[in-house]
Order: structure tokens, then sequence, then C-alpha cells
């Protein structure tokens, strides 16, 4: 039996075809590009008024859903990329920030639980390569000073000075223990990003396709997701400015080395093009380098990161032990402002905001009730 709104409803009969329209874009059934029908056969088929429907196209566009040309018709927006554009507003006022997941990313992620799937998208070692620890190595761990109180939010400083030598040694990155963030893997320092750093509704940008695990967490923060294209060199960076033009990019998140899921290798030239275009646009670059020290011996080397070219501190660097050791060390870091062209007073007010104080807190107290 075909759906049709309740006109006896407590909810209005626009807003009952805005929530049915949505739902059917965010599961999928509506996929972006989708024509829908003109606002008279529509209103037809649900027995309402043209400008009921119309008012709920209207509402679907605001949304950044639907887009509509004069003469072309009404279409599920071609810049949907799987994800949900904007924040369920009712759900943010009425069970806070986050948005539940995706349903497709859902499915993804249960689909994985299953012995038969081998599940690519996660990039990681099998259980039976990581080396285990014997009851004697774990004793000797008993010589090692180990802080039980509450941490410095940054990170043990002693683990921040090793970063700093490690990726001066390996990456060609000069920061002090002070530019270093400890997070628990790379998905937090990507999770404590969109938090402190944007706000929903903002326009992001990144490679298409891409990590699969990284689209449900942009989108649950509300954040406004557009793809950018890429060639064998890695992103198309003339893309990068004309998107910035059209939907005032507030951020770009990259995958430069060993790209996930295509391993491309982003090309020297081409990540001084993508940071110079970001330069000029004051537009901050998010570079996840997870993969980057998976080089198989023998094999060149890959260009150095695009955070060891920057010199006005447009760089947020994004690296952990996850993909490299182990994932169930929970390591990460987050390398923010180089010192370089910027007093480190005025870098200190990225880590001391609030809000990343405010996050890392309660992250600490999740780990002690846990």
């Amino acid at each position: 039996m075909e759906w049709k709104p309740d006109k006896h409803a407590g909810a209005p009969v626009y807003q009952q075809i805005t929530k049915r329209l949505e739902q059917q874009i965010v599961s999928g059934e509506l996929p972006p590009g989708a024509s829908l029908p003109p606002e008279r056969v529509l209103a037809r088929r649900y027995g309402v008024n043209r400008g009921t429907v119309s008012a709920a196209y209207e509402e679907l566009r605001a949304m950044g859903l639907l887009q509509s040309w004069q003469g072309s018709g009404t279409w599920v927006s071609r810049h949907l990329w799987g994800v949900r554009q904007m924040p369920n507003w009712y759900k943010y006022t009425n069970g806070g920030a986050f948005l539940p997941a995706y349903p497709l990313a859902k499915r993804i992620q249960e689909a994985c639980l299953d012995e038969g799937i081998i599940n690519l998208a996660k990039a990681e070692l099998h259980s039976s390569m990581i080396p285990s620890l014997s009851a004697e190595k774990l004793g000797g761990l008993q010589h090692m000073n180990l802080e039980l109180g509450y941490a410095q939010p940054k990170g043990d400083p002693a683990l921040r000075e090793v970063l700093v030598a490690h990726l001066a040694e390996n990456y060609g990155i000069e920061a002090s223990s002070e530019e270093i963030l400890v997070t628990s893997g790379g998905q937090q320092a990507l999770h404590l990003i969109s938090q402190c750093l944007l706000n929903p509704g903002d326009a992001i940008a990144m490679e298409g396709p891409s990590y699969s695990y990284s689209l449900p967490l942009f989108s649950s923060a509300g954040l406004r997701l557009y793809r950018l294209p890429q060639d064998e060199k890695g992103i198309i960076t003339e893309a990068v400015s004309a998107l910035h033009r059209e939907q005032r990019i507030r951020m770009v998140f990259v995958n430069p080395t060993y790209h996930n899921p295509t391993g491309i290798v982003m090309s020297e030239a081409r990540r001084a093009q993508l940071l110079a275009v970001c330069q000029e646009q004051r537009i901050p670059l998010v570079e996840d380098d997870a993969y980057g020290a998976l080089t198989l011996a023998g094999q060149p080397r890959p260009p150095k990161p695009i955070k060891a070219i920057d010199q006005s501190g447009n760089v947020l660097y994004v690296n952990s032990l996850s993909k490299t050791i182990a994932p169930g060390l929970r390591i990460g870091w987050l390398v923010g402002q180089n010192h370089t062209g910027m007093e480190m007073g005025e870098f200190h007010g990225i880590f001391a905001h609030h809000r990343f104080y405010r996050i890392l807190t309660s992250y600490y107290l999740a780990l002690l009730l846990w």
C-alpha cells in the first residue's frame, strides 16, 4: 500500500511529506541525482494541494537534500555522497549532537562481523599476524614509570618527546612536543577536529572515494561532505578552488600516501600544489598519514608528508600505530601548528581551546567508568 500523509495527525502534512522524502534519501531509496515528480503530480498522489508539496520541497532544498532548476524539475542533490548532508535539528535538540549512523554504513559494519567476510576497508593486519605478549614479557613492564592519576591532556610528555624525534627522522616534520596531541588512534584525532574546530552544517571536502569509516564520523557530526576528484597523481587541485567558491569549504581532509581505498600516492608536485591552493584560500588542510609507513622493502619511499613542507601552519597532521603495529594499542597523534612563522603563544591557542579540553576530559571519564 502506497504511503500517504495522515491529515489527522498532530504534525503538519508538509512536515510529514518532508520526513518521508528525507527518509527515502537517507536510506538510499532515492539516490543522488534521482528525479522527483513535479509538485502537482505528487500532490495528486498524496491527495493534498500543490502548496503543501511545494513547502515540503522547499524545506528539503534548504537542508541541501534537493536541487531544482526552473524548467528542469527537482532531483536529489548530486553532491550527496552516500551520507546525510545536514543535521537533523529535531534530533539535535532532543537527543544530543550526534546523529544516528547512516543506515548503509550500519549494514556494512554488521556484515563485517561475519567471519566469512574479509574487510579490506579497515586496512589492518589480521590478528594472527600481530605478536602477542606473554606473561614473562608483561612482567617486564613493572619497571616502567606508569602514571595512574590524571594524565596531561596533551598526552604523556615522554611519549611526545619520542614522537618529536620519530617525526623528524622518518617524516621530515619539525615539531615541538607542545605541538603534539596524543590521541586514542587516528579516528579520535579526526573526531576531535570535527568537534572542536567545526560546527554542524559546515562544508568539508575529501577525496572520492574515501575511507568508509570516516564518512559516518563526519556525517554524524552534522558536516556537509563534498567529494574531490582524483587522478593517478592524487587530488585534482583545481577542484578545491571551484568547490570553495561554490560551497565555502571550511576544511579539506586528505590521505595522500597509499590512499584508502585506491592506493594512490599523491605526487610531490601535487602535494605542493594542494598546499598552495589551501594556503591561498585560507582553508585548513588535515593530512591523514596512517599508511605512510607501509612501504615494502625495496620499493621507493613516497614523498614527504605535506606537513613537512608546510611553512605557514596550514596543515593538521594525523598519524597512529594502528596500521603499522596493532590497532588495539589505541595510540595516535595530532600535530598542530609548526612554530615557523608563528609565535608559540598563538599556536597554543589551538590545543588550549576549551572545547578540546572539555571533550578530552569526557574521554578520560569514559575510560574510568568503562
